[in-house]
């Protein structure tokens, strides 16, 4: 059985400004309330393992290790960043986030991010909570793209 969560918000900006942010790892802090850090190769690239900091509550933050998967930079007026949980916490969940931006016009895109659990332990990950952290993360771009 897989569980999904998901958000997508329309951002006045081109789909390069929403790009440079979702693969500049040191920026993260200054924009998301969610993921507040992503310590990691620069630049990154398909292949890469990151550590990512992302706020449950106020006052928990967990860790967890991803694999980026694939990584298409803006061409044709799409974009995609693929990543996948790896280490301990990928034991008894699978989860892979995809995260897509499509220009719906001149400087305007639409980004979506997906994440899909699966495995024997997927149904105790805290959906409700990874959900909010999805809708934050989305909003965040946005503020920080547009003009």
């Amino acid at each position: 059985m897989s569980h999904t969560v998901s958000a997508q918000v329309d951002i006045k900006a081109s789909i390069d400004e929403v790009w440079r942010l979702m693969v500049d790892l040191e920026s993260y802090g200054r924009w998301n309330d969610f993921v507040i850090r992503i310590d990691g190769p620069k630049p990154v690239r398909e292949g890469s393992h990151l550590r990512l900091h992302a706020r449950m509550l106020p006052g928990i933050v967990v860790h967890p290790r991803v694999k980026v998967t694939a990584l298409a930079p803006p061409s044709d007026g799409e974009a995609a960043l693929v990543y996948e949980v790896v280490g301990l916490m990928a034991a008894g969940v699978e989860a892979t986030r995809t995260q897509t931006v499509v220009a719906t016009g001149e400087h305007r895109c639409r980004y979506t991010t997906r994440e899909v659990f699966e495995g024997p332990l997927a149904a105790l990950i805290p959906l409700e909570r990874v959900q909010r952290g999805t809708r934050i993360h989305a909003d965040g771009l946005k503020r920080a793209a547009e003009p």
